[in-house]
């Protein structure tokens, strides 16, 4: 085997082995963490924040109202802070509701970001909507 071939099959190797060691152990032996690799906490907390994540998106689309995207960028700053915090229980509860709530926040953003008062509106309501059901199925 040439030299340069060697080095090749090594390096694959390598790519090999470090792809299995990234996947993890999915034998679903309770930890703080969900398979997703987002922290979980108790339900307590989720449904704790979950009405003040809504209120900073209902901020959003008011200061989007009145032409302040500025400030409509930093509820969703805000807002995403506690959705970065509750998301990993919410994703292993209900993927469903986790995909609504992350489309709802991307709207958001990118209505505060493009000037477009209505996308962030109908991020808020899609977001609040989503929290709200969330909410009545795990209250």
């Amino acid at each position: 085997m040439s030299p340069r071939r060697a080095v090749a099959v090594v390096a694959v190797s390598l790519l090999a082995v470090v792809g299995v060691a990234a996947c993890g152990d999915d034998s679903g032996s309770e930890s703080s963490s969900s398979s997703a690799g987002y922290e979980k906490v108790p339900m307590a907390d989720v449904l704790a924040g979950l009405p003040v994540m809504v209120g900073h998106g209902r901020a959003a689309a008011s200061a989007a109202a009145q032409g302040d995207y500025t400030t409509a960028l930093t509820e969703y700053d805000e807002l995403h802070e506690i959705w970065e915090e509750i998301e990993g229980t919410i994703k292993d509860t209900d993927r469903d509701i986790y995909e609504r709530i992350e489309t709802a926040q991307g709207l958001i953003k990118d209505g505060a970001e493009n000037d477009n008062s209505e996308r962030v509106e109908q991020g808020a309501d899609d977001q609040a909507a989503a929290a709200d059901e969330f909410a009545a199925a795990n209250a």
